[in-house]
């Protein structure tokens, strides 16, 4: 397979996320909103479509040996592969309550099936993965500035949810996330962590929710 190939094959991937979304949108259209923030903005995209374009044109591409060459392609086509499984995954399992922005549904539930069982974002974890996958496979040095650009806002946008969930669920919520937490730090140190975000005003985001 030649990096041609390739970028068929990462176009490939996102074209099914693309889909997926579309799909979710057509599927759940009815739904009721109590507070939506404006997290997504078209140019959170431009990496995106720039990594494709420059592993297309060779731009930034690095010559490394054979050896080195199949390594970084094999775990790009793996990265790939993986982080769309854990998309498709992490929609099938969030359903409804997926949306384009930050938002809150009425009767917003907490997802703790599948994928979220134990990762957090995964939906975020498999876009960061494809990108990473196409940069490696790509073997180039650009792509990966781009995709690690990407993996900032993403990141960015899942400290906002996490804030918010927070704030709606309460309690609840912030139990979820110690169980996630935990696995890095020790107990003192996740509650004191959470505590710190919880603490965080809504101001700071600019949320307002919407009485029923």
């Amino acid at each position: 397979m030649n990096i041609q190939e390739f970028n068929i094959l990462s176009v490939g991937a996102w074209l099914i996320v693309i889909a997926i979304y579309v799909a979710h949108l057509i599927r759940f259209r009815e739904k009721k909103f109590l507070s939506r923030h404006q997290s997504h903005k078209i140019w959170h995209y431009i990496p995106i479509v720039a990594q494709i374009a420059v592993i297309e044109f060779g731009v930034g591409r690095i010559d490394v040996e054979r050896v080195a060459l199949i390594t970084s392609m094999l775990s790009g086509a793996l990265c790939i592969a993986t982080g769309l499984i854990m998309f498709v995954w992490a929609m099938s399992s969030i359903g409804r309550w997926w949306d384009f922005h930050v938002s809150v549904q009425e009767s917003q539930e907490l997802i703790a099936a599948g994928p979220y069982r134990v990762i957090a974002h995964p939906v975020f974890f498999g876009k960061i993965m494809i990108l990473v996958g196409t940069a490696l496979y790509g073997v180039n040095v650009i792509a990966l500035v781009l995709a690690l650009f990407s993996a900032g806002i993403l990141l960015r946008r899942a400290m906002v949810e996490e804030r918010i969930l927070g704030l709606v669920l309460g309690q609840k919520y912030y139990i979820y996330r110690l169980r996630h937490i935990t696995r890095r730090f020790s107990c003192s140190q996740a509650r004191q962590l959470l505590v710190k975000r919880r603490t965080s005003t809504t101001s700071s985001l600019g949320i307002t929710f919407n009485s029923t």
